[in-house]
């Protein structure tokens, strides 16, 4: 027998809530006594703002890689000019017969083999110090460093920092983020058991295929368990971010899927499906995404509002055809 999973992501959340506040109005509306209005309104009581804090994560996670990206950009140059500098250093000293000891205004040992920074703080710190260092190296009599100079090199530092900087700001912007989020877990999650008390209440008298079917509608996950026939819960990974690409393209295997069955998320924007009542559902991105699957064949495109984490998977949970069912891992 399938067994429920707990949410346990903003994205597994945020969907939750979403198909709670839709399917259990509809219910009401339509005299389906599965929730009460109670609940439905303390669903929508937590919904806006619980999606507004975790829709600012995307944002906050897209910032801080490009100011990472704009950082290492900085530093690889600074890495450059440091190695050339170095280079052009050793040649010098040993075509004008200048002790050894001059390496070490520089940074350098007295064998002159070049050290290997690997962080950018490393990097910024080695960079420094040649330039320091050439001004110590002139005032004991020494010539100044050219091509590249000590001045060239420390425009580029000085610009590495300021973007080493710009990191810094973006991970605690990141981090309010995160912890905007997590302060409102709890109380979401009351919520969510909330609902799922009473789902169970109200079907209890239902065959356990049948309340598990409505209790899906409401963003219920379940698991089929090791050994058990599946009731058609899959989850498939369509993708992976690399921090540049929004849209996304694949087919689930296991059709027909069941209209009003689809999720998907890159555990930031968590996407779900509305009926078009063509064949077709329509997919909407909690963030502002967009996408469409074709429930016959499984085509599913997905177009996020920002580009989804490198190496991150993007993850569609449906229910489908049980007869191929591979049982569906939670998101964690």
């Amino acid at each position: 027998m399938a067994e429920y999973v707990a949410a346990r992501s903003h994205a597994d959340r945020l969907l939750f809530l979403l198909r709670s506040a839709d399917t259990g109005q509809k219910d009401i509306n339509a005299g389906r006594n599965y929730v009460t209005q109670a609940t439905v309104d303390a669903v929508n009581a937590q919904l806006l703002p619980y999606q507004l804090v975790v829709n600012a994560i995307p944002a906050a996670s897209a910032g801080r890689s490009k100011e990472i990206r704009e950082r290492n950009e900085a530093v690889a140059r600074v890495s450059t000019f440091t190695r050339d500098l170095w280079e052009v250093l050793k040649r010098r000293t040993a075509r004008n017969g200048h002790p050894a000891e001059v390496l070490a205004y520089y940074g350098l040992p007295l064998d002159g083999i070049v050290p290997k920074p690997i962080t950018p703080d490393q990097w910024l710190l080695a960079a420094n110090t040649c330039v320091m260092g050439d001004a110590d190296a002139v005032l004991a009599g020494y010539p100044a460093m050219a091509n590249p100079s000590a001045a060239e090199l420390m425009v580029e530092v000085l610009a590495a920092t300021t973007e080493a900087s710009e990191v810094s700001e973006a991970d605690r912007t990141h981090d309010e983020a995160l912890a905007a989020a997590d302060a409102m877990v709890a109380n979401v999650n009351l919520v969510i058991e909330d609902v799922m008390a009473e789902l169970r209440f109200n079907t209890r008298r239902m065959d356990y295929p049948s309340q598990r079917r409505i209790q899906r509608t409401y963003g219920a996950r379940f698991r089929t368990t090791t050994g058990e026939p599946s009731e058609g819960d899959h989850s498939e990974v369509i993708g992976k971010g690399d921090g540049m690409m929004t849209s996304f393209m694949g087919m689930l295997l296991n059709t027909p899927i069941e209209p009003g069955s689809v999720s998907a998320t890159d555990e930031l924007e968590v996407f779900a499906d509305t009926d078009n009542g063509d064949g077709t559902g329509t997919l909407a991105g909690s963030a502002g995404g967009t996408g469409n699957i074709q429930y016959a064949t499984g085509d599913i495109t997905l177009n996020f509002n920002s580009p989804p984490a490198p190496d991150q998977p993007i993850t569609v949970s449906y229910v489908g055809q049980p007869g191929n069912a591979v049982p569906a891992e939670p998101v964690a």
